[in-house]
């Protein structure tokens, strides 16, 4: 249970979403518990480990993932990413945290890695297949559930627009720019929502004002570093937002329930900005999709970003033309993440090639280059 000292507090928002904020803790499915006005009612989706459960037997046996994470991502819209680009770095966000006051902060989420989905799933197949003797048909329908959730998506919920960085590397930045070579992880605390939790680890320099209510990050459950800082463990009880029950059928039945995800927090002052180098080399195209929007396919974003550096310089347009194809060369390469996700409509994966070889050779010619596109390569001359 939350500390005795410590209650959810409604934060206040401009638009109708109903966000809660418990300051200084990560409460999972173990110490869950609310003190809410009556219009938030946790358990329409409850907070439960995953687990399978057979012939609706509620106690079915637990699941414990250990994720190794080593990066994590930022999602934006086409317009965000050339102001990025052209800044070389994240501006923040002002947020209002209950107890502390306005931050101003640029947020990441995480990056689970393909192997590491796999290995997910596995744990959960050899569970359902090992443990419970289900058949193959059913252990493919149990397993879809799991780790399914944003963290472990090749989409964006913020737009079509990810960049994906080290955690080191992003650590390492930061502490130069901002803390004189030092650097404290606090954990702010959890944000509850409609469905999800939220975990925030405040990334922040030594002795930072109003942070006092938020304890170091030392030794915790739920996310840790090891001593480099280069690979976190992330255990997670929660990594699909489905609760499974097999009957004695073989049939598979589904009810919602909440699902939890790590995002950091960087503290950075108003006027300033995060700057990471070679920002260009980690942009890339994606499908944006989050719980209010259908999926958002890659030529809306492609056409929006044409259309907006027509207008620039030349030697602008030149640079992210030249962005652009780089982008799309990554996105053919990982179309195959996508393929994996059986509710996607495939014609969304698809790219408007002439559209797009045309506004892309228009948008070259003036340099003397040009560029061949195949089925699955985009390139430079």
């Amino acid at each position: 249970m939350a500390s005795m000292n410590k209650q959810w507090k409604q934060v206040q928002r401009s638009d109708w979403v109903q966000e809660y904020f418990m300051i200084g803790e990560f409460i999972q499915s173990d110490n869950w518990e609310i003190s809410s006005p009556p219009s938030f009612n946790p358990n329409n989706y409850p907070y439960l480990k995953d687990c399978i459960e057979i012939r609706g037997n509620q106690y079915g046996r637990e699941i414990n993932n250990e994720i190794p994470v080593t990066e994590i991502t930022h999602g934006t819209s086409c317009e965000n990413m050339l102001s990025i680009i052209k800044d070389g770095g994240f501006r923040p966000d002002t947020k209002y945290i209950p107890g502390i006051g306005h931050m101003d902060l640029v947020w990441f989420g995480l990056k689970i890695g393909e192997t590491e989905i796999d290995y997910v799933k596995e744990n959960y197949r050899l569970n359902a297949q090992d443990q419970y003797r289900l058949p193959a048909s059913t252990v493919g329908k149990v397993v879809s559930h799991f780790a399914s959730t944003a963290p472990f998506q090749p989409m964006s919920r913020y737009g079509n627009i990810k960049f994906t960085l080290s955690i080191r590397d992003v650590l390492q930045e930061y502490k130069t720019q901002f803390g004189n070579g030092r650097l404290e992880m606090r954990k702010l605390g959890t944000f509850a929502y409609k469905m999800e939790t939220m975990h925030v680890i405040l990334v922040c320099p030594p002795h930072t004002q109003t942070t006092g209510k938020c304890p170091l990050l030392v030794d915790d459950p739920v996310m840790q570093p090891d001593e480099d800082f280069d690979v976190w463990t992330w255990r997670p009880h929660s990594t699909g937002d489905q609760r499974v029950s097999v009957q004695i059928s073989g049939s598979v039945f589904t009810a919602g329930k909440r699902w939890e995800h790590v995002v950091f927090a960087f503290f950075v002052p108003m006027g300033h900005c995060l700057r990471i180098a070679n920002l260009n080399d980690h942009v890339s195209l994606c499908l944006w999709k989050d719980m209010y929007r259908d999926v958002y396919d890659v030529n809306a974003a492609i056409q929006t970003m044409l259309e907006l550096i027509t207008h620039k310089k030349q030697f602008i347009r030149k640079s992210l033309a030249n962005i652009i194809i780089r982008m799309i060369r990554k996105y053919i390469a990982e179309m195959h993440l996508y393929e994996k996700i059986s509710d996607l409509d495939q014609r969304q994966l698809l790219i408007d090639r002439e559209y797009v070889e045309h506004k892309l050779r228009e948008l070259l010619k003036m340099t003397n280059r040009s560029f061949n596109w195949s089925p699955h390569k985009v390139w430079l001359n």
